[in-house]
């Protein structure tokens, strides 16, 4: 063999490492129940969040588990699906818990939805919450976005863009998939202060692929009310405004 054929160590291709094992860092054992969906948190520059989530500039999206900082800005998303939620905060304030959530409206104690009756007399004890579960392009596994009090109009945005989207769609004789969104940032000025609003904004056509894994997304997570099982949504607190 030639000196000109002879391939030295450092330079043999990456690829010929020898394989991982199957079910290298994985759960042996897992259930079905072990895996929950995060949640995406917009940072409002509060104490609470600070002791929450970490200390992080105001206007950054977290990871609601692990206060872990993610980069979605002008990232296009999306929606998988959407549902609306009903949740009574324990009394204590933030970080006391839930005293009950529900996705059915009939559910909730008419008391609970008269106006006046949240802490501090402000908006109703039961929060209503709009959350989608969308996917966004280049990750895997989708995330929840939770839009209530100041913040939900935006949320109902996206189902009117959806519906008048898919309606058009519908009209032409076309597949009918969800739209691509991004998510601006708008600070809003309230009664008692001001707040950081993410607001929706249309972006076009998704890319295949990216319809193709959210669909695949929409078939294994099912019913909603599983969804919501699996939201990993247990004790956030009712003071923060979105």
């Amino acid at each position: 063999m030639s000196k000109a054929n002879v391939v030295k160590k450092e330079d043999a291709p990456k690829d010929l490492a020898a394989p991982m094992p199957s079910g290298f860092g994985a759960m042996m054992n897992a259930e079905q129940e072990d895996f929950s969906l995060d949640r995406l948190s917009l940072i409002q520059g509060t104490q609470m969040e600070r002791e929450m989530h970490g200390d992080h500039e105001r206007g950054t999206w977290v990871y609601a588990s692990t206060g872990e900082a993610v980069d979605i800005h002008d990232l296009k998303f999306v929606p998988v699906m959407g549902y609306n939620e009903w949740i009574k905060y324990s009394e204590g304030g933030a970080g006391s818990g839930i005293e009950y959530r529900t996705m059915n409206k009939t559910d909730v104690p008419a008391a609970d939805l008269e106006w006046g009756t949240g802490r501090k007399g402000v908006g109703t004890a039961a929060v209503k919450h709009v959350n989608w579960v969308v996917l966004f392009e280049g990750h895997q596994i989708p995330v929840i976005l939770s839009f209530k009090k100041t913040s939900i109009k935006s949320g109902q945005a996206i189902m009117r863009l959806e519906a008048s989207r898919q309606a058009a769609a519908s009209a032409r004789g076309e597949t009918v998939t969800p739209g691509a969104y991004v998510l601006d940032i708008r600070d809003k000025k309230f009664a008692e202060g001001s707040a950081l609003i993410p607001v929706p904004r249309p972006a076009g056509n998704a890319e295949d692929d990216h319809i193709r894994n959210a669909a695949a997304w929409y078939e294994r997570l099912g019913d909603p009310t599983q969804v919501v099982v699996k939201s990993g949504m247990s004790d956030e607190a009712d003071d923060l405004p979105i």
